[in-house]
């Protein structure tokens, strides 16, 4: 194998690692991405009323959600994921 053929087959690994399990393509933040993609999610780091201790992360559909989480429940935006390309 070639070099270039090493890097490739790391850099593949390193991204389906990185999207296992997730069910959301990890959003390319290029400038030239942004129109691609046609839908986004967004992660938080959820603390649930009653059991702050239990953080969850969880996935919503949209920026006022966020918002709303981080008023009521104090938690925290972690990144925005695109789901639809």
């Amino acid at each position: 194998m070639t070099r270039t053929t090493v890097r490739l087959a790391i850099a593949l690994a390193v991204m389906f690692a990185l999207t296992a399990g997730t069910g959301f393509a990890v959003a390319d933040t290029s400038k030239n991405s942004a129109s691609k993609c046609k839908k986004y999610k967004y992660k938080i780091k959820h603390h649930p009323p009653g059991n702050p201790s239990n953080v969850q992360y969880i996935y919503v559909g949209s920026w006022s959600a966020v918002k709303a989480h981080k008023h009521n429940h104090g938690d925290k935006f972690i990144k925005k994921v695109c789901t639809k390309y």
